[in-house]
């Protein structure tokens, strides 16, 4: 810059973020001209340019992840159902699910399953009310590809067997299983209750979240360095477009968190960085 430029001034613009358990009140630093032209469309959007997907995930991503199954859950009525083997009533707010393929998936795609079996089971979960959903794909050790799927839905074992043994009938898995076992019902298919959030924070770190080694997701697929999963993880739209609550706020907005905090409803904590 010469050093006869005029410097930039800079506003700082007081802000907002709201998550389920939480909320930050800080300042945003803009410069003069961000203030003025009000040019803000991107200021919160989504920065990281997609990677096709090693089995590892970001900080980033993990945090987007956190914060939209903290975000399901708080939005989810509460349901209840009977448990017939420990007869008595369940009252839960999300179901967990687990899908794995019956035989190995040899020349299919993880791409493919995730088009042609994945995504035509959630449309199938609709009828059973089915809104809102997060899902996780991963490897497993035998190279096979696997979901850990959140639902704010509640359906029977059998059900949800029926439903994934038929959508993998249409390739060759449920006949291979069939030659080698003697019955075409095989159980790919787990769900249980998340009765609370510690119940769904549980099932998140350990099936959703834990951290994988670069190096040895990509060997679990016979050596296929250049191994394309696709997406990490995904959800609903509803949850993405809530996920991100960031917002320039009003001093009238920001008296009302302070009278929030002084009448004991909000916990305050101070930090010179969150």
């Amino acid at each position: 810059m010469s050093p006869h430029a005029k410097p930039s001034a800079v506003s700082y613009v007081p802000t907002i973020k709201i998550s389920p358990a939480y909320l930050v009140q800080y300042f945003t630093r803009l410069s003069e001209s961000e203030y003025r032209k009000n040019n803000y469309a991107n200021f919160f959007g989504e920065k990281e340019k997609p990677k096709p997907y090693s089995g590892e995930m970001s900080a980033g991503s993990r945090k987007r992840l956190r914060e939209a199954c903290e975000l399901m859950f708080e939005i989810t009525d509460e349901k209840r159902y009977i448990d017939r083997k420990q007869k008595r009533e369940i009252v839960y707010k999300i179901g967990f699910l687990t899908l794995t393929l019956a035989t190995p998936q040899e020349h299919l795609t993880d791409r493919q399953l995730k088009e042609e079996l994945l995504a035509p089971f959630l449309r199938k979960l609709k009828r059973f009310g089915l809104v809102n959903y997060i899902w996780k794909a991963e490897l497993q050790k035998n190279g096979n590809i696997h979901f850990h799927i959140f639902v704010d839905c509640w359906i029977g074992h059998r059900e949800i067997r029926k439903i994934w043994n038929r959508l993998q009938a249409k390739f060759h898995f449920i006949s291979s299983f069939a030659n080698k076992h003697g019955h075409f019902n095989p159980n790919g298919t787990d769900i249980k209750p998340c009765e609370n959030m510690a119940k769904a924070c549980y099932y998140m770190r350990k099936y959703m979240m834990k951290p994988v080694d670069k190096e040895e997701q990509l060997n679990l697929g016979e050596g296929e360095k250049s191994r394309d999963l696709g997406k990490t993880w995904d959800c609903t739209v509803n949850l993405k477009e809530r996920n991100d609550t960031a917002d320039f706020a009003t001093e009238a907005e920001f008296k009302m968190i302070d009278d929030a905090v002084h009448s004991g409803n909000l916990k305050e904590t101070k930090l010179d960085y969150a």
